[in-house]
């Protein structure tokens, strides 16, 4: 007697689409809120209650790189090179900040939030207005892809590092590199 094998017929029920992306950092934010890149878009999640709270999405570029400074808002980099600032509840985006030829690689708020310094592949870095939504500086001098940024607290200096294996300090009053540290001889982030 020979035995048939039935296999059930695999029915596609329910996609959950993209999580999070590896392209970008996340940010974890009071009350156990998440904010992930999903691709294109921005998600933030309920940690706690494992529930998506928003979806933030403008655009068809790849997100690669998210900063919040008062956790109202997130500043948030895409692959085109461009900054858009978005209310944390907020499914469009209030602000768009284009300076970039190429993918962003780092966001920082400085400690008042009204400056945004962004990074690229482009080997620039960009010192932004929040407030009047306009570019202060750009700064160039890196050879490479900026790796980080980070504004100095109490004083108006800027701190960058790139692929490049060179971390630079920016006055930015005059923006000019004042002081370039090298025989760094691995990749460097501040």
């Amino acid at each position: 007697m020979v035995l048939t094998h039935q296999y059930l017929r695999y029915a596609h029920h329910s996609v959950w689409g993209v999580i999070a992306s590896p392209t970008s950092n996340i940010l974890l934010l009071k009350n156990n809120i998440i904010v992930c890149p999903a691709l294109e878009k921005v998600i933030v999640w309920d940690a706690r209650k494992n529930i998506k709270l928003n979806e933030m999405s403008e655009g068809t570029s790849t997100v690669t790189s998210l900063a919040t400074h008062d956790e109202k808002t997130v500043a948030v980099g895409y692959e085109d090179g461009s900054v858009r600032i978005f209310g944390i509840d907020s499914t469009l985006s209030s602000v768009v900040l284009s300076g970039h030829t190429s993918s962003v690689t780092v966001l920082k708020y400085d400690n008042s939030g009204t400056r945004l310094c962004s990074g690229s592949l482009d080997t620039n870095v960009i010192v932004w207005d929040v407030v009047s939504q306009s570019g202060l500086y750009r700064l160039k001098g890196h050879k490479g892809p900026i790796n980080d940024c980070i504004f100095l607290q109490n004083s108006n200096v800027l701190i960058t590092s790139s692929k490049d294996t060179y971390i630079k300090l920016w006055c930015l009053d005059s923006q000019h590199c004042f002081e370039t540290l090298t025989k760094v001889e691995t990749r460097c982030g501040v």
